[in-house]
């Protein structure tokens, strides 16, 4: 998929409600924020940063999100995100409501989460693993897709599978890819499909897709400590040759994962974190005092392949 909708003009906010929150859950309404990804964990119990504990850190790379529609989002029908990464392309996706915790709902994938954004930026760095030519892709938890189909476009010949298990997600997955589609797509191949995993055995994976994933990516899907044996599962049934879960450092269950899954026979972990920036990038270079910043933790798990021979293998 080489390229995707250009930005459209932001729709203008009704007088009653601020602009989408794009900062997380913060006090920053921000329309337009610079996302910056840096190599190293700032301190873990702090939400803002000076200008120079930032800088001490090495950039991977960065992204500028422009928001589109109405917060709460709770009540918002006309809301999106446009991504325009350091090679100009823009990719804009639709968002939804939150409309609570029932399987028909959207639920926490409503929206995009910075775990998300720092996959995207970090799968675009020199730092990611490299793939061979036309790789076979699975996203786990997509919700709105950012990562899974950032890379679609990008790789020509890629086959890319996005999974959720919500249904509000399935379809607004699809409509965020018939868009993209509609704009122009190249070789590679998107597929959209359920995969649940849970105290049951894994329901979606079937037997001839095991072991035939070059790479599996999972941003912020691990939450807590019940999430730590149906990953494992599920990262060991897939045994895609390298998978990426990005979560924010606060939440100790993704550490417990990578210990899990290093103690499995055949499986190696490298972990490290990450620090995503958030700055306004409608003011002035310099002007602000702080910044907010979120780590997060990666794991980069093989399996079936050794980690030191990746790049030749690639």
């Amino acid at each position: 998929m080489s390229r995707a909708r250009r930005s459209r003009p932001p729709a203008a906010p009704a007088q009653s409600a601020p602009l989408l929150l794009t900062a997380g859950d913060g006090p920053w309404l921000w329309r337009v924020v610079r996302y910056s990804l840096l190599a190293g964990a700032l301190d873990v119990h702090k939400t803002t940063f000076s200008e120079t504990a930032v800088s001490k850190l090495r950039g991977l790379g960065s992204v500028v999100s422009t928001a589109e529609g109405e917060w709460p989002r709770a009540t918002y029908t006309n809301a999106a995100q446009t991504f325009r990464f350091a090679d100009g392309d823009d990719l804009t996706l639709e968002l939804t409501r939150f409309a609570g915790d029932a399987r028909g709902d959207a639920g926490v994938g409503h929206q995009i989460w910075p775990a998300a954004i720092a996959m995207a930026v970090f799968l675009r760095s020199s730092e990611a693993p490299e793939l061979p030519s036309r790789p076979r892709i699975l996203e786990l938890g997509a919700g709105i897709g950012l990562p899974g189909l950032d890379l679609a476009r990008r790789l020509p010949g890629a086959r890319v599978t996005l999974t959720d298990t919500r249904p509000a997600l399935l379809s607004l997955l699809r409509d965020n890819l018939n868009t993209l589609e509609r704009a122009g797509v190249g070789s590679s191949h998107v597929e959209i499909r359920e995969l649940t995993w849970g105290d049951a055995a894994v329901d979606g994976i079937d037997e001839a897709d095991v072991g035939t994933y070059d790479l599996a990516v999972g941003a912020d899907v691990c939450y807590d400590p019940a999430s730590v044996p149906p990953l494992l599962r599920l990262v060991t049934t897939l045994r895609a040759r390298v998978t990426i879960l990005i979560g924010p450092s606060t939440r100790p269950s993704l550490g417990t994962l990578g210990e899990a899954l290093a103690r499995v026979e055949g499986v190696t972990v490298e972990e490290r974190q990450l620090s995503l920036v958030s700055t306004d990038a409608e003011a002035v270079v310099g002007s602000a005092e702080s910044v907010p910043a979120t780590v997060h933790r990666v794991l980069i798990v093989w399996q079936g392949a050794d980690p030191a021979c990746a790049a030749a293998d690639g």
